[in-house]
Formats: structure tokens, sequence, C-alpha cells
């Protein structure tokens, strides 16, 4: 795969990842004070109730769980950061990391 092709692949293969880094993960966050505590909500219960709100934003184009540091953590796929849309999206969801990925635009191949 080369140029459009290959970032569709990439983009992809990151999606995929997104659903099944954490399958082994540990349900344990990180509180400002440095010290784990286990979240008041699973990832999954987070990510239900986030998502739809997320994906409403323009430009934002995926939204799953993956590892940040060892730890579970939301990932927004975007197609181009911004500071005002890293705001929107903020740094972290019910005490989960929030980590924001610029993928640029993804357009499907016409397969020929």
């Amino acid at each position: 795969m080369t140029g459009t092709g290959s970032r569709l692949g990439m983009a992809l293969a990151a999606a995929l990842s997104l659903t099944v880094t954490t399958a082994c993960a540990s349900d344990m966050t990180q509180s400002p004070d440095g010290k784990s505590r286990p979240p008041e909500s699973s990832i999954e219960s987070v990510l239900r109730t986030h998502k739809p709100r997320l994906l409403a934003l323009d430009g934002v184009i995926g939204v799953g769980r993956g590892l940040c540091q060892g730890r579970p953590c939301i990932k927004v796929m975007v197609r181009e950061r911004t500071p005002g849309l890293a705001r929107r999206i903020g740094a972290a969801i019910e005490g989960y990391e929030v980590e924001i990925i610029e993928t640029g635009p993804i357009r499907a191949l016409d397969g020929k």
C-alpha cells in the first residue's frame, strides 16, 4: 500500500486495536494525588455514556478504549487535532485519561 491506502490501513488497524487492546487491562485509574483507585464506573459504561456525545463533535471519527501508560483510557480519533476540539473532548472523562489521535481524513477505497 502507498499514500492514501497506507494511511487508511494504518487508521483501520488503530481502530481495531482500540477495541482489543484492553482485554486484559487492570480496572485501576490514577487519582490526581498519584494514588491508584478503582474508577467509579467501568470503562465500558463510560464509553456507552459518552461515545454518542464524542462522535457528534465535528471532526471526531472514532472512539474506543485502549491503554495509556499501562492503564485503561479512552482513545478519540480525529481528522485534525485543534485546541478547540481538544477542549470539547477533554483530558479525562469520569477518571479515565483521554488520548486524542489525529488520523487525517479516512475515506473508503472504491475497490477497483
